[in-house]
């Protein structure tokens, strides 16, 4: 089992064809931040049109969210993918498809429920997306 804190980024490429006529390239890119003992983790699989966040400071699932742009409105919809709803993954995944106009999966769980603490895990993913923007 391939815990989420082991995996190193890397990339994998796939053809539909042996032409080479479709092409798509997915990649993984891992982050990290220390808040005060905690220290939290972020994956980004990058997918053609869309990339899946996940963060946490444990190797668990939690909550996964998806939003996408909708011709209809201005901000990106967003719904829960699993029974348990999370306010925070549900707003960041509005936030970062609004700014990407991709789809988005935002997954993930912190032990911290903290105003601080969450506005410091949304300004490290910012940060990363500022500078890192091609593994989003």
């Amino acid at each position: 089992m391939v815990k989420m804190a082991d995996v190193d980024s890397e990339s994998m490429h796939r053809s539909s064809d042996n032409s080479g006529e479709h092409s798509s390239r997915i990649t993984m890119h891992t982050f990290s931040t220390a808040m005060n003992d905690t220290e939290i983790y972020f994956f980004v699989l990058k997918l053609d049109e869309s990339f899946v966040l996940w963060h946490g400071d444990k190797s668990e699932l939690g909550n996964m969210t998806l939003a996408m742009c909708s011709k209809f409105s201005r901000e990106a919809i967003s719904t829960s993918v699993t029974e348990e709803t999370s306010d925070f993954n549900s707003s960041l995944a509005t936030k970062l498809a609004t700014r990407t106009g991709k789809q988005v999966f935002v997954g993930g769980k912190t032990a911290s429920t903290d105003e601080h603490f969450i506005r410091t895990v949304e300004a490290r993913i910012v940060e990363e997306l500022k500078n890192h923007p091609e593994h989003f």
